[in-house]
């Protein structure tokens, strides 16, 4: 999935407080609720947000001993890796896993509420295939979880930005010509056409529609739309609850 600067807001005010009403959020990105409801549950069907859960905090929870386990397989058979991986997802105690290279084969993070119940956790693991572990007791958090930079390239700059389409209702440009100067020396001044501005910019009510739904969708920014275009969608806009510049 593709993400725009719509949705990039979304996931980064989510992850900050996933707690956050569609409402709040709505005023945030500045769409209607409901575009922003459609937003969210679109980000959560294609697999982008994969949960929405509390971010608890074991040591007050009641688990005051935090520990990374690498475990070393002695066989790598599908049997094997599949008993010892069945055997980790079972365990409470084992909140992360992940399957490493390098020296190791897994890097475990436990918790337990005593040295008692962590020698247990680490005789079944050891029973399970895992004929070599290392554990590394955790002293103190250096960073905790953080979002992920959506708004920020590999370089440090921004990302995500909204990208600026082509106006489907502006003026084809002029072909090239003799200049304002040239033409007055010359004596030929064009005619001015002083109704242009009040004509409309739309030959038919679908192409109106279709240039309603690409502002609301955020596909075609508001600056680029020229002035005598205002007046034939500034009362739709408002209907479609978009934001209108000051």
């Amino acid at each position: 999935m593709k993400l725009d600067e719509v949705d990039i807001q979304l996931l980064t005010a989510l992850q900050a407080d996933a707690d956050r009403t569609n409402v709040e959020l709505a005023r945030l990105v500045g769409l209607s609720p409901a575009a922003t409801l459609h937003r969210v549950r679109a980000l959560k069907e294609s697999g982008v947000i994969r949960i929405i859960r509390a971010d608890v905090d074991p040591a007050a929870a009641g688990f005051p001993l935090r520990v990374y386990v690498t475990a070393t397989m002695g066989r790598h058979d599908p049997r094997a890796v599949a008993i010892f991986e069945d055997h980790i997802r079972a365990m409470p105690q084992v909140i992360s896993a992940d399957n490493v290279a390098g020296e190791t084969d897994y890097l475990l993070s436990v918790v337990a509420r005593d040295v008692e119940e962590l020698q247990q956790v680490l005789a079944g693991l050891s029973t399970r295939g895992g004929t070599r572990l290392v554990t590394y007791l955790r002293l103190a958090e250096t960073k905790p979880l953080s979002p992920l930079p959506l708004g920020v390239t590999g370089t440090g700059g921004p990302t995500g930005a909204r990208r600026r389409l082509p106006c489907p209702c502006a003026p084809a440009p002029f072909a090239a010509g003799p200049s304002r100067r040239q033409r007055d020396q010359a004596g030929h001044r064009p005619p001015v056409d002083r109704h242009r501005e009040r004509r409309t910019a739309f030959h038919s009510p679908q192409h109106l529609a279709h240039v309603v739904a690409q502002i609301t969708h955020g596909d075609l920014l508001l600056p680029c739309l020229p002035l005598n275009v205002w007046h034939g969608v500034a009362d739709v806009l408002r209907l479609s609850h978009a934001v209108l510049p000051a």
